[in-house]
């Protein structure tokens, strides 16, 4: 029994180093890659008039300013 255990201890260290030297070049995590960057035509300019929120009126309205990226 003593000679058994200490085959398959021996075997299976081989083994786990026979799998180390086969599968250490393969990446676990690939590497993230960024998509090419496309020119976007930009929407007409519209016209945006909030009157009230939540049936409260706003005033002179709060400046809001939208910029493409």
């Amino acid at each position: 029994m003593q000679t058994d255990t200490y085959t398959k201890t021996v075997l299976t260290i081989i083994a786990a180093g026979v799998l180390f030297i086969a599968f250490r070049d393969v990446p676990v995590i690939s590497n993230a890659q960024a998509q090419e960057t496309r020119q976007v035509r930009s929407a007409p300019t519209t016209n945006v008039n909030i009157v009230s929120v939540a049936g409260q009126p706003i005033g002179n309205g709060v400046p809001v300013m939208v910029m493409n990226r």
